[in-house]
């Protein structure tokens, strides 16, 4: 069994023989009733749960407030009940995609890449392949030689998440994912193709809509603002420009067009998403290739 923490959310992972959907939604609280021990607290929600393709998946959403990792009996006792006999909900699917391997040269450099680089918004409908779409999130957040990433974090808190909004992606079905730097993968989280109601949330920007996929830069301040207060909300800013750029060089680098977007809905592009409260929506990347 393996419990994680993704942002808002507390994941527990179990195998089972057969895919099953069930549904279990507890009272308010009753989850409220569920605590971390100075790590996490849940004031209100619902608890939520995938059974799909071998593996047990839980979610407990909504108000959470988390300092340390020291988690109490009860709700790890909660967790395990639910993995062991199943009654959930299903959320999310737990489509797990694995990336081909980046690439760690080119035959671009990076001053030819500097030299190349503009704003292109109009795009062919021609797919990209999964190696470029690997390329391009390597580059956002991938993992490096220090063994760190691949754009600077202050303090190396790393409050940025990665998620893909692909519509035209050859071996890929449209979908939402959000990018799993340390497996170099990506996994569903909201089925079907979604640029449109994205570029709608980005105030009909059409290219958003037209581009086979859109990278969305997502934060958790709070991963930063702990350590460093208000000024650390500078440091989140700093850092998703590095981010930003680190993805439109690499396109270029690969020979794909692409575009920055910051004119979007926060709260429609959080609903396209399907993320937490306590993540902010921060830029739109849309890539794909130059119509000629």
């Amino acid at each position: 069994m393996r419990f994680t923490l993704i942002s808002r959310r507390i994941r527990v992972t179990n195998t089972v023989k057969k895919p099953t959907k069930a549904t279990f939604k507890p009272s308010r609280s009753m989850v409220s009733s569920l605590s971390f021990a100075n790590f996490l607290k849940i004031k209100g929600g619902e608890v939520k749960g995938i059974i799909s393709q071998g593996a047990i998946s839980l979610e407990i959403q909504r108000d959470m407030e988390y300092d340390n990792f020291m988690p109490d009996v009860k709700i790890l006792t909660f967790l395990f009940l639910l993995s062991t006999f199943g009654g959930f909900m299903l959320a999310h699917t737990t489509d797990y995609i694995q990336l081909p391997e980046p690439s760690k040269s080119g035959k671009m450099t990076l001053e030819e890449a500097l030299y190349l680089r503009r704003s292109v918004r109009e795009f062919s409908d021609k797919p990209l392949n999964l190696n470029e779409l690997s390329q391009l999130l390597w580059a956002s957040q991938g993992k490096v030689k220090s063994g760190r990433r691949s754009a600077p974090s202050a303090g190396a808190l790393y409050p940025l998440e990665i998620y893909v909004v692909c519509g035209n992606v050859k071996g890929l079905s449209p979908a939402v994912y959000r990018y799993d730097l340390k497996k170099h993968s990506l996994h569903k989280v909201v089925d079907g193709d979604k640029r449109g109601p994205l570029a709608s949330a980005a105030l009909g920007q059409y290219w958003v809509r037209n581009a086979p996929v859109s990278i969305v830069i997502t934060a958790v301040f709070e991963r930063t603002t702990r350590k460093y207060g208000e000024r650390g909300i500078r440091y989140v800013f700093m850092e998703v420009g590095h981010v930003g750029q680190n993805i439109l060089l690499q396109a270029v680098a690969i020979k794909l067009g692409a575009v920055p977007v910051g004119a979007f809905y926060d709260e429609e592009v959080k609903r396209v998403l399907n993320i937490s409260e306590n993540e902010q929506p921060l830029y739109i990347i849309s890539v794909g290739r130059e119509k000629q």
